[in-house]
Order: C-alpha cells, then sequence, then structure tokens
C-alpha cells in the first residue's frame, strides 16, 4: 500500500482515480473494511467496477457524504439503490456516464432517502426522464447543482427544479430534450439572489428565535 493510500485513509477521503482501470471490486470491498467510516470516496474512471463493490462498500461504510463514479461504465441502479438504503447522509454523487443502467426507479430512491444532496451528476444517464428529476426536485431541497447533460429531460423539469429548489445554483443540460425556455430558465436560476444557506439559517433561528428560517414552506 503506497504512501498517497495510507494518508487518504487516515482522512477518511479515498481517491481512486488516479488508479483508474487497476482498481477492481475486490480492492474496493478491501478499503472498505479497513476504513468503515469513510466519508468520501472517488472512483472515476475506474472502469472495472460494478455494482457488486459498491454494495458492499455502502453497507461497510454507513457514512459516506460523497460518492463519484463517473465513467464507471458497469454501476447501474442496484449500486444507486444500495447507496440510497446505506447511506442517508449523503450530499455528493457522481453517475456521469454509468450505463449499468441508471433508471428512473433507482434515482427516485435516492431522491426520497438521500434529501441532504447538493451536489449531483447524471450526465450521459441515457435513460433518465423527468419523473426521476421532478423527484429530486421534490425531495432534495438543499440541491446546489446537477447535471443532465445527454438525459431524456425537458422543460418540465428544469421548471421544478428553479421552483422547488430554491438553493440551486447551477443546471446544466445541453444535448437534452429541452427548449429555448430552459435557457431562460437556467439564466434566470443563475441571475437571481439566494436565500440563506440552510446551514445558516437552522443556526440564527435555534440561537435567537428570530433569525430567519429557509426551511419554513420548503422542508417537513
Amino acid at each position: 500500500m503506497d504512501d498517497l493510500l495510507i494518508s487518504q485513509i487516515k482522512r477518511r477521503r479515498i481517491d481512486f482515480s488516479y488508479y483508474g482501470h487497476l482498481i477492481t471490486d475486490t480492492m474496493v470491498i478491501a478499503i472498505s473494511t479497513m476504513c468503515p467510516n469513510m466519508k468520501s470516496i472517488i472512483l472515476n474512471n475506474c472502469v472495472g467496477i460494478t455494482d457488486a463493490a459498491i454494495i458492499a462498500l455502502t453497507k461497510n461504510c454507513p457514512e459516506l457524504t460523497e460518492i463519484k463514479m463517473n465513467a464507471c461504465f458497469h454501476i447501474g441502479t442496484d449500486a444507486v439503490i444500495a447507496i440510497a438504503e446505506n447511506c442517508g447522509n449523503l450530499t455528493s454523487i457522481g453517475l456521469h456516464a454509468c450505463h449499468g443502467p441508471v433508471t428512473n426507479d433507482g434515482i427516485i430512491i435516492l431522491a426520497e432517502s438521500c434529501p441532504g444532496l447538493t451536489d449531483i451528476n447524471l450526465t450521459s444517464c441515457t435513460n433518465l426522464t423527468d419523473e426521476a428529476i421532478i423527484s429530486i426536485a421534490e425531495h432534495c431541497l438543499g440541491l446546489k447543482k446537477i447535471y443532465l447533460d445527454w438525459t431524456r429531460v425537458t422543460d418540465y423539469a428544469i421548471i421544478a427544479l428553479s421552483e422547488m429548489c430554491v438553493y440551486i445554483e447551477s443546471v446544466s443540460c445541453r444535448n437534452s430534450n429541452t427548449t429555448k425556455q430552459t435557457i431562460l430558465i437556467i439564466q434566470e436560476i443563475e441571475d437571481r439572489e439566494k436565500p440563506v444557506s440552510l446551514e445558516e439559517g437552522w443556526w440564527l433561528e435555534n440561537v435567537n428565535g428570530t433569525g430567519p428560517n429557509p426551511c419554513k414552506g420548503h422542508m417537513n
């Protein structure tokens, strides 16, 4: 085991993207047993891993808040559901070009189970439609960034994100089924003044009972 990986284990933040195609399911599972309190794992370009690695990883490391699997072509809905079932504190996920495939059903379960998600990359998940994205809009109210390029989303999904996710800062949906209306919506999202963050608003309200509560009207 090299010094870089040892250092990452100590910090509970593992980045396997440096090793790319060398990473296997067995290696991911082994690291998850060595570091059960892991907070973040980056598996971008680890093309050899499958759903089996992610299922074991999430069971062994339920404290994960970030998991990036961009360009892990064999990752699909079974892995997404495992993340949803085991990692309820997740805030960031990358599924760019996961062709396992990733389906609406998996993303809906993820949105319902991980409402704290703020950063989601679904680029090139070509099976996804408005149904999945509207579920994200309904449940992940603190969402800030979402990438939907090369998906099947339409203007309706972007409207839902704009109306329900008041903290959203960035939406990307190039080469999707959207129209010029979405361009205008995205411009409005980028230009509008953002409310106080969830964390800051919650802190103010609990300290003196008078601070603004950005959750009011948006969080159950």
